[in-house]
């Protein structure tokens, strides 16, 4: 494993330890999931930010496949819940909208204003300043979030390739 400064390794230790829903002791993988599709989007694209409706035609099906039963497989849940996080931001000018009353993410504005969001600022520039973190980051996500046996599809389906 490469060495890591303060910041560096601070981004990775939150990640490996994201605020999540979970059922049945098993914690919901919405988050993990939205953020390997961040990520792979930055590594192979430079997309510095995703778009809502691209975000939910990828994520959804594998939110359905790994997410605990009982759990809604919606893609609204972690693209807005991971500001709490203190790692993500929406972008958009608009944001009263995209919330009901009570903070949730409406999907149906979601998916009509296809708003965009990405890593916060900060994060991003130790992205970019050691891309070599993209690939520590989706190992930490995927270790401390999905079983094994998925990681090889989940990367594929995201579109994610790791360095060796």
């Amino acid at each position: 494993m490469p060495e890591y400064d303060q910041q560096e390794a601070d981004f990775l230790r939150r990640l490996g330890h994201l605020r999540q829903f979970s059922s049945g002791g098993r914690r919901a993988p919405h988050k993990p999931v939205l953020l390997l599709y961040a990520l792979a989007q930055l590594k192979h694209h430079r997309r510095e930010a995703i778009r809502y409706r691209e975000a939910d035609e990828v994520v959804t099906p594998l939110l359905k496949t790994y997410g605990p039963i009982g759990t809604r497989a919606r893609v609204a849940d972690p693209f807005a819940r991971l500001e709490g996080d203190g790692i993500w931001e929406i972008k958009s000018v608009a944001r009263d909208d995209l919330f009901d009353s009570g903070g949730n993410a409406r999907p149906g504005v979601l998916s009509q204003r296809n708003p965009e969001a990405g890593f916060s600022q900060k994060v991003l520039g130790l992205l970019q300043r050691k891309p070599a973190l993209i690939d520590e980051a989706a190992r930490v996500l995927l270790e401390a979030n999905l079983p094994s046996e998925s990681h090889v599809h989940v990367l594929q389906r995201v579109g994610l390739q790791l360095s060796i």
